[in-house]
């Protein structure tokens, strides 16, 4: 016999983890999500393809990476194309790397919480990304 699961989104089953995990988030990550300088390892390489298609929005092929590569085609574009509709670059990076990492967060903790029907797990879970991510990242 297969055993029905109750699992069932409501609105106060939303409110609570949710909040929590913004909040917790925005704790943690209040310094990059608020710097005017790129973060990360490898950012700035990221931005000079966003400053490149904002100078070049059709372009195939990136001349200014070792001789020329492909341009949007070794990567998912949709970040380059996010960050190049705001003014500010380095804040559009810093704040789609915050907004990745919370969502991460939330999915994290619907996975748990659908596998495991338990609230506190579920939380933990997704806490405990957030925080092992800003202890190795940031």
């Amino acid at each position: 016999m297969i055993k029905r699961l109750n699992f069932k989104i409501t609105r106060e089953f939303l409110k609570f983890p949710v909040i929590i995990i913004l909040i917790v988030a925005l704790f943690l990550f209040y310094k990059p999500l608020l710097s005017n300088q790129p973060l990360g390892l490898d950012t700035l390489g990221h931005l000079s393809k966003v400053s490149y298609l904002k100078l070049y929005p059709f372009a195939d092929w990136d001349m200014s990476w070792y001789s020329g590569t492909l341009f949007l085609k070794l990567y998912p574009p949709l970040f380059y194309y996010l960050t190049a509709l705001f003014p500010n670059t380095f804040f559009a990076a810093n704040f789609l790397s915050f907004l990745s990492i919370y969502l991460t967060s939330i999915g994290i903790y619907f996975f748990i919480r659908y596998k495991t029907q338990d609230e506190k797990v579920s939380l933990f879970s997704g806490l405990s990304y957030l925080t092992v991510l800003s202890i190795s990242y940031y």
